[in-house]
């Protein structure tokens, strides 16, 4: 059987009618036609065209007459038209006089559904479920009314996406059914707690299930507010063999276990000059101001020496990486995997610079212009991409725009590149030198926590709001306050609130891994 099966002439028809009535139905945005949809009946196709003709030419109610002045220069259409239906003027003005407004929608999606399956059927679907060509036309038709053409669609979709199921496997789609491998799992987290190794901050550590592979970590503040310090601190927590304690007064083994291996990645210092000593001032408690400018004493002269042994002997690589973008950094990350294996790297910080905006507009096609944050957004991306690719736990940084100033506006809002930057994170903050207005609104417990004002006292003089912490059950916003040192990168952590600076009892988290 032939393809006008799948067609009807009667609902066509009344299509037709109707656009001559009305023909600001064919520019009608809801009602979208295409000459093969009349395919499968020559003069309706031909009719439609001539249609679509006289509305280009502004013409609203259409005659019989105005379709024959358009077959005048189509005379082997006409004859076509005259051969199968005889007297077409009649035949149209017939059409004409079928028009129903009120139906014209109804009689539109028969059309459009007849015109749908034919499509699929041409490209080799089977649509016997909707219209089987082999039985009679009319329980066929029947058998249509049933199915709207969103129905159609979705069924032909679905068995796509079933087929696809089968045989495609997207690198970055996972399906599974609830509960399946549930024991090995039950298994592996008795084996391997969900904790990573420890922040320097024994909150964050907290917040944030520590530092993990797979995952990424944005740190944000304003310039010179210590981002880059932090994250060499982070790293020399996690991976330096040995950290001098303050309180015990010699070098102890480090909790977070000997042989961590990290990677630093920086765009702004001098590896030798300034983030090397970093380096050996975390590990030794010796402020890096005095190790620079050669102002130890004695005694921490001697630190700094078993400072400077120890990162020696750990594993911690650096790399100056000025003019860096995506392909850079991942193909460095890929180097000192493959040959190190490291686990953990700090890339000191994501900026907007020449060869990442090169590297952005050539992976567009070199067209149009661009915005910061997209730029932004496509690191971040691009980061979380390659901390799960490699199996490395990534932290950063990012600058903050100037309503960081504003302490009630510390969250995702005042990073650069946004909220779109943020979502990619396993965990996100802000960390500020402390306001006045901050310190009024806790002094209750500074009072309380930090033994007052007085001179064997202590007060916060940074504060670090945790905007995001994807896996914690503690209220969103919490604010850490610590009295932080940027010369050696220490912290002694004093109190939690949350975003109204209510105190919160947030426990501190230490890992202790056992060799």
């Amino acid at each position: 059987m032939g393809e006008e099966n799948i067609y009807s002439k009667s609902y066509s028809g009344f299509v037709l009618g109707s656009l001559c009535n009305n023909l600001d139905l064919y520019t009608d945005s809801r009602y979208p036609l295409d000459k093969e949809d009349f395919r499968p009946f020559t003069p309706h196709k031909t009719i439609f065209v001539c249609l679509s003709i006289l509305a280009k030419q502004g013409v609203e109610k259409v005659e019989p007459k105005d379709i024959a002045e358009v077959l005048k220069k189509y005379p082997s259409e006409a004859n076509q038209m005259k051969e199968e239906i005889g007297d077409y003027l009649k035949y149209i003005q017939d059409l004409i006089q079928l028009d129903n407004d009120k139906a014209y929608s109804f009689y539109y999606n028969e059309v459009r559904k007849r015109s749908l399956l034919r499509e699929y059927r041409d490209n080799g679907y089977n649509i016997s479920k909707f219209f089987n060509e082999d039985k009679d036309i009319e329980s066929q038709n029947a058998n249509l009314d049933k199915y709207s053409i969103e129905e159609i669609v979705d069924y032909f979709d679905q068995t796509q996406a079933d087929i696809r199921s089968r045989y495609i496997i997207d690198e970055d789609t996972t399906v599974k059914k609830a509960g399946d491998g549930g024991e090995q799992i039950l298994q592996h987290f008795a084996e391997n707690p969900m904790m990573g190794l420890s922040f320097e901050s024994k909150y964050l550590t907290t917040l944030w299930d520590g530092f993990r592979k797979q995952q990424l970590y944005i740190r944000s503040g304003d310039t010179s507010s210590g981002k880059s310090r932090s994250c060499v601190g982070d790293l020399a927590n996690i991976c330096a063999n040995q950290i001098y304690d303050e309180e015990k007064k010699d070098f102890i083994d480090n909790p977070n276990g000997k042989g961590n291996k990290g990677l630093y990645i920086g765009c702004e210092m001098e590896l030798n000059e300034e983030c090397d000593p970093l380096f050996w001032a975390y590990v030794s408690g010796v402020e890096s101001s005095k190790i620079m400018h050669h102002r130890t004493t004695t005694e921490e002269d001697k630190l700094v020496q078993k400072a400077l042994e120890i990162v020696k002997e750990s594993n911690i690589w650096l790399c100056d990486m000025p003019s860096f973008n995506i392909k850079k950094i991942e193909e460095m990350i890929k180097t000192f995997k493959a040959r190190y294996d490291i686990d953990y790297v700090a890339f000191d910080y994501m900026l907007i610079n020449t060869a990442l905006v090169r590297e952005f507009c050539e992976n567009r096609g070199g067209k149009g212009a661009f915005r910061g944050d997209e730029v932004l957004l496509e690191l971040s991306k691009n980061l979380k991409d390659i901390a799960k690719k490699y199996d490395v736990g990534i932290l950063t940084a990012t600058q903050t725009n100037a309503e960081i100033k504003d302490y009630r506006m510390r969250d995702y809002q005042v990073i650069r590149g946004g909220k779109a930057v943020a979502d990619k994170a396993t965990g996100g903050s802000i960390s500020m030198p402390i306001t006045k207005p901050e310190l009024k609104l806790v002094e209750p417990y500074i009072e309380k926590f930090c033994r007052g004002f007085g001179k064997d006292g202590i007060k916060p003089n940074f504060v670090e709001t945790v905007y995001k912490a994807r896996f914690s059950e503690y209220p969103k916003e919490c604010k850490v306050f610590s009295y932080y040192n940027l010369g050696n990168m220490r912290k002694k952590e004093l109190f939690v609130t949350d975003k109204d600076f209510k105190w919160i009892d947030l426990p501190k988290t230490i890992v202790n891994i056992k060799e």
